[in-house]
């Protein structure tokens, strides 16, 4: 890993700048399928608003559990220990998964309450779970693709992490489309296809990342 070598302040600069797109990227995806789900009319825009602070919570609680493993990891690859540092980084994974499971059964089993609690009216609450019952049962690509990332800029690559993020975010915004709105078989789904177009994008992106990491 580069972390080890050279002067602190050109390393850390040089990360940040490789994160920059990634990081624009992981906002991306709520801005894509906002602009598509919009053209569905007033209810289901209302209830794409409903869905992101549930998301948001969760992301952040995925992202605590990959900067716990990140800081880990890079400690063993610091110390040139990668056989521990495999291991923290495959038990991660399986903890991810496992925890991801558990948080989308809970999800999807409370779903209705929780939004009825923040406010969703009769007339927006089924779109709103219509949307995240299908980001429920996706939780764990989500997740992985965001623990991968972190797992990637440990092991000293930012640069295809940022990569992996972008490369997802341009995967939404080809399926959004299409799944939203329908194309030659594939049935219009409305804010389900919104929903579908990001788990399918960000079960790509894991795919791709975890691949990474097994080479790392």
């Amino acid at each position: 890993a580069v972390y080890t070598r050279g002067p602190i302040g050109k390393t850390m600069l040089r990360t940040a700048f490789a994160m920059l797109a990634g990081t624009l990227a992981m906002s991306g995806y709520n801005i894509v399928d906002t602009y598509f789900v919009g053209n569905l009319g007033k209810i289901p825009m209302a209830a794409m608003g409903f869905t992101f602070p549930v998301i948001m919570l969760i992301g952040c609680l995925f992202r605590g559990l990959g900067i716990g493993m990140m800081t880990t990891a890079a400690h063993a690859v610091g110390r040139a220990k990668k056989q521990k540092a495999a291991i923290l980084i495959s038990n991660g994974i399986l903890l991810t998964v496992l925890f991801s499971i558990l948080l989308a059964g809970t999800g999807m089993m409370t779903s209705r309450w929780i939004f009825r609690v923040l406010g969703a009216s009769k007339e927006v609450l089924p779109q709103v779970t219509a949307y995240m019952d299908i980001w429920f049962f996706g939780c764990v690509t989500a997740s992985l693709s965001m623990t991968g990332n972190d797992l990637l800029i440990a092991v000293g690559d930012s640069r295809r992490a940022s990569m992996m993020m972008v490369i997802g975010l341009i995967l939404n915004a080809v399926l959004d489309p299409l799944f939203i709105f329908g194309w030659g078989k594939i049935p219009a789904m409305g804010i389900r296809g919104a929903a579908l177009a990001t788990v399918a994008a960000q079960l790509i992106a894991a795919f791709l990342v975890l691949y990474l990491l097994w080479k790392k």
